[in-house]
């Protein structure tokens, strides 16, 4: 039953609209009524003033992926087993070469590029998931500004979409050590089999070459958006209203950008949709930190990039005012 919990700390007046509530020790209460609503055991001589926060509950999300007699489900599965086989198909020309070591975590915006060569990977592997060629005029196709971001669509007919992908490049060795992107469309706007796919990535030779890929992230779409305000609501611990705007008449692939967004009442820290810091991806962080680059592992790399950083910009914060301006 979803309810909410209201959580009570020692230090401050407690208000729950506009009625105070003296409570005499920490508690967290369950209540089914409205967010305004306390138990009546709950209004007991004044002791402490305490402050309340309310977090609605909500059960966890189950994953609900096409089922084997399902439309399309062998290409469905075809198309999953492609990604996820990738970094044996994946190919770039881009070359890049002469940037410092320090520089390194400005390649992230390479990340649209590798993007756009993936999709072109997915569509010249045609033969790993359209071997009999069922799906000969059925092509993925990348569109911009717009969810999701690539769409296996029938090429003489715009409207016959199979599946969708939400496709987001991942710079290994960034500063962040995560995937930085933020997932804000709501549930309603997934398809059945659309996917969102997270590709890591870094230059051949770590600090020069082509770009290559590693095995990607694969989850439900439509699984990662209830998951993420799962999430936002019943996991995480804030101060914050914890409430969510969602959409309404919402349909995949016939909506316009800014009108499939799911908007929490409060986002003072800009967090919401931020799926990496969800937990949903934590295993797979964890041993792509571990991937092995040249004999070094990746999250040794990202930690060295950073210590030689903060070593330059500590050396550049204790030369002379004049000879910086000499030097400029």
């Amino acid at each position: 039953m979803a309810g909410y919990i209201a959580t009570a700390t020692f230090g401050t007046t407690v208000r729950c609209t506009s009625q105070v509530i003296p409570i005499i020790h920490t508690a967290r209460i369950l209540t089914t009524g409205p967010q305004n609503s306390i138990p009546s055991s709950m209004l007991l001589r004044r002791v402490n003033w305490l402050r309340v926060r309310y977090h609605r509950t909500m059960a966890p999300p189950s994953r609900t992926l096409p089922g084997k007699t399902s439309d399309h489900y062998g290409l469905y599965v075809r198309v999953r087993d492609a990604i996820a086989d990738l970094p044996t198909h994946f190919v770039s020309t881009t070359q890049i070469s002469g940037i410092l070591a320090t520089d390194l975590h400005t390649l992230t915006v390479l990340g649209a590029t590798v993007e756009g060569q993936v999709v072109k990977t997915l569509n010249r592997i045609r033969n790993v998931w359209d071997p009999n060629r069922e799906y000969g005029s059925y092509h993925f196709i990348s569109q911009a500004q717009t969810f999701p971001g690539v769409l296996l669509r029938n090429s003489a007919n715009s409207g016959d979409i199979v599946l969708g992908i939400e496709l987001k490049g991942w710079y290994l060795l960034a500063k962040e050590g995560e995937p930085n992107f933020r997932y804000q469309w709501t549930a309603t706007a997934c398809g059945e089999r659309d996917l969102l796919v997270v590709v890591p990535w870094v230059l051949e030779h770590v600090v020069n070459g082509s770009p290559i890929v590693f095995n990607p992230f694969i989850e439900s779409a439509r699984y990662a958006a209830e998951y993420r305000n799962y999430h936002w609501t019943s996991v995480r611990r804030t101060q914050q209203s914890v409430g969510i705007t969602l959409p309404s008449n919402i349909n995949p692939y016939r909506s316009k950008p800014d009108q499939i967004l799911d908007k929490p009442a409060s986002d003072r820290g800009g967090g919401f949709g931020r799926l990496a810091r969800t937990g949903l991806m934590d295993d797979y962080i964890r041993d792509a930190g571990h991937l092995s680059l040249c004999g070094i592992e990746a999250r040794h790399w990202r930690d060295f990039f950073g210590e030689c950083s903060a070593r330059m910009l500590l050396a550049w914060k204790r030369v002379p005012y004049h000879r910086k301006v000499r030097r400029g």
